[in-house]
């Protein structure tokens, strides 16, 4: 099975946020490129054969380095929308760019648009460490592991999210969504 190993619209999006993302860029690069693989390997969707994926992909958790919070899916999902104003992507589907921002937390199924569920199915595989497959092989999960190590971003996750239930103990995880 083929991997996804580089993306021109995720590539100029993450380089144009290397500062912001600091020590955190290649660990939330290779998570998005984990994603990218968990989503082709999930089917039917393919990541290369619709732009506001990348664009997607690029922006999804880049609310909490650029907004410096943990309420991050709208901030990311303005920070999408901006990039795709500014680049002059008229023929990007905004709405599903939105969507797939924010609807990626959503715990229970997504009833919409199937890419939006592929998409929130893929990121499950991730954040989960492969412990969610959703059918997925653990040999796939493995390989894509493997091609693109953690590099801290799950360890930032946790600090993160152990953080927040010091500041917000009322709502530490505030981009979980029903």
């Amino acid at each position: 099975m083929r991997l996804i190993e580089h993306d021109p619209i995720v590539e100029r999006v993450l380089d144009a946020h290397r500062g912001v993302l600091g020590t955190d860029f290649d660990g939330y690069r290779h998570h998005v490129y984990r994603v990218a693989n968990f989503f082709d390997a999930l089917g039917p969707g393919r990541f290369d054969a619709n732009p506001a994926l990348a664009i997607a992909a690029a922006f999804h958790d880049l609310g909490i380095w650029v907004d410096n919070t943990f309420d991050y899916l709208e901030p990311s999902a303005r920070l999408a929308q901006q990039f795709i104003e500014t680049e002059g992507l008229h023929d990007i589907d905004t709405q599903l760019v939105h969507e797939l921002v924010v609807q990626h937390h959503k715990l229970r199924p997504y009833r919409g648009s199937a890419l939006v569920e592929q998409w929130r199915r893929a990121d499950h595989i991730d954040v989960s460490l492969g412990v969610l497959a959703f059918g997925l092989p653990r040999s796939r999960i493995r390989q894509v592991q493997r091609r693109f190590p953690d590099r801290g971003f799950h360890l930032r996750l946790l600090q993160l999210t152990l953080r927040e239930f010091t500041r917000k103990p009322s709502n530490p995880l505030p981009m979980i969504r029903w």
